[in-house]
C-alpha cells in the first residue's frame, strides 16, 4: 500500500508489526504504542446484528479536522443522506476485504486543507473485524496547477494557515 504521509506510514507499520500474519486485536495496542498519534486516532466499532458503524473514540486534532465531536454517533448519522454511501464506502471496503485502505481528499467545504485517512482493520479473534483505527492527518492543499501568488493571499488560506500547525501530524 502506497501512503503519501509518514505518519500515517509509521503507523501502519506498527499496525502490520502488531498483527503480521493476522488481524491484531485493539488490546494489542498500549497508549504508549499510540502516543505519537493520540490526537489523530479513532477507533469505530461494527455493532451487531446490522452492523453499523459507531465511533466510540476520537482524538483532539480529529474533532479540530471534521470541526465537530462524533464520539458516541454512527457513521450513517455523521452525513447528510446525499454522501452517507460515499463516507462508508472506504470503511466498507475494509470490512469487505479485511485490508487497510487509505485515501486523501481536498473537501469541497476546505479547499485549502488536504486531509489524510488511513483506516486499519482491528479483530480480537486475529480474523473477524470488530473494529477499525483510524488514523487522520491534515495539511495545506497542495497548489492547484495555474495558481498565482494571488490565489495564495486568498483570506481563507491566510486564517487557516495557523491551524494547520496544530492538525499537521
Amino acid at each position: 500500500m502506497h501512503l503519501d504521509h509518514a505518519e500515517l506510514q509509521a503507523l501502519f507499520t506498527l499496525w502490520q508489526q502488531t498483527g503480521g500474519a493476522r488481524l491484531p486485536a485493539r488490546r494489542e495496542f498500549t497508549p504508549a504504542d499510540l502516543k505519537r498519534w493520540m490526537g489523530n486516532l479513532a477507533i469505530i466499532r461494527l455493532v451487531p446484528p446490522h452492523g453499523r458503524l459507531r465511533v466510540d473514540l476520537v482524538g483532539t486534532r480529529i474533532v479540530e479536522i471534521d470541526g465537530y465531536d462524533s464520539t458516541g454517533r454512527f457513521l450513517d448519522e455523521i452525513a447528510p443522506p446525499h454522501a452517507t454511501d460515499i463516507l462508508l464506502e472506504p470503511y466498507r471496503n475494509v470490512l469487505d476485504h479485511a485490508q487497510p485502505h487509505y485515501h486523501s481528499v481536498v473537501p469541497p467545504s476546505r479547499p485549502t486543507t488536504a486531509v489524510h485517512r488511513l483506516l486499519l482493520p482491528l479483530a480480537d479473534d486475529g480474523v473477524t473485524i470488530d473494529r477499525i483505527l483510524s488514523g487522520v492527518c491534515a495539511e495545506p492543499a497542495a497548489a492547484k496547477p495555474g495558481a498565482t501568488v494571488f490565489d495564495q493571499l486568498d483570506p481563507a488560506a491566510r486564517r487557516h494557515r495557523a491551524q494547520w500547525a496544530r492538525l499537521s501530524c
